[in-house]
């Protein structure tokens, strides 16, 4: 069932119990709104700190790699070898990831931890604020309408009567006044919900399509792939600079016969597809004896790579 709509402002006058009611009602919903807010408001800073610490922790580390350079290890004393100048460039990397969560927590904060915290500190507070005024001002002409209806007429002088009217008149306008002014405010929290909680989310999702097209369009170019290929098979060679951890099939052939025989798997860095889609490794060894060649056909039960 939908719920009305608006308070309408010409009935702040009659304040009938149906409309005391029906603004009871308004009350009660601005409360609720004003718990859920609250609550959105602490997972968006979680984020935002979340985001902040990411970016702090990148910092330092690209600072901790940095400082492998001013160490003295008594095993790595070459000041040009290839493991310093590779995290030299890591670093680098590393420094400007940094930059791009620094660049993520900022827009965070100010496209979704400042409008839930602007909307629970002005508009919502700023309802209770009047929403207690409205509650005063009902008091207030309560106590004056009781005061004339206790008032004696063989009693009370004139003076004492127009001081009492005085009284039942202003405290009608007082409240009218704060009525009209705290219905508009709960009329105009329906129609400002949607933002307070749709801008937030929108926010946040554009902070991460913008982080993430950053890191997109710096890390996917040429140079950049050809760095992280030659760190990635840099890190794969051991000590004789063969590649390891990956295999393949060879063939070696006999200098004397020239014929060939089935070897291994042996070492291999290299994916290459059949025309059946499916993957396999090879290898390049370098020497007369050995040559590659496609692997067999797998048999049944045999698991393709």
């Amino acid at each position: 069932m939908q719920g009305p709509e608006a308070l309408h402002l010409a009935d702040a006058l009659d304040d009938n119990p149906q409309t005391r009611s029906l603004v009871n009602l308004f009350e009660q919903d601005a409360h609720q709104l004003h718990k859920y807010v609250k609550v959105m408001y602490e997972h968006a800073n979680r984020i935002w700190n979340a985001e902040r610490e990411l970016a702090d922790a990148t910092t330092s580390l690209a600072h901790h790699v940095r400082q492998y350079d001013t160490q003295d290890f008594p095993l790595d004393m070459d000041p040009e070898s290839i493991l310093r100048t590779t995290l030299k460039q890591l670093s680098n990397t590393l420094q400007e990831m940094s930059s791009w969560h620094h660049m993520c927590s900022a827009q965070i904060g100010d496209s979704m931890v400042y409008p839930l915290s602007r909307f629970i500190e002005s508009d919502l507070h700023e309802i209770f604020k009047l929403q207690e005024q409205y509650s005063s001002a009902a008091a207030e002409k309560e106590q004056a309408l009781s005061r004339y209806c206790r008032q004696s007429r063989k009693r009370d002088t004139d003076r004492q009567k127009l001081d009492i009217s005085e009284e039942v008149y202003l405290a009608n306008k007082k409240f009218h006044t704060l009525s009209l002014k705290f219905y508009a405010y709960l009329n105009a929290l329906q129609y400002r919900r949607k933002i307070a909680l749709i801008e937030p989310l929108l926010g946040y999702v554009h902070s991460m399509k913008s982080f993430f097209g950053i890191a997109y369009e710096t890390t996917h170019s040429a140079d950049q792939d050809d760095f992280l290929a030659n760190i990635g098979t840099s890190v794969g060679e051991g000590p004789e600079g063969d590649v390891v951890g990956r295999t393949c099939w060879v063939t070696s052939r006999s200098a004397g016969t020239g014929k060939g025989r089935e070897r291994g798997p042996v070492p291999l860095p290299t994916r290459r597809r059949r025309t059946d889609g499916t993957d396999y490794l090879t290898l390049y060894v370098s020497g007369p004896d050995v040559v590659p060649r496609d692997p067999p056909e797998p048999g049944p039960g045999t698991v393709r790579t």
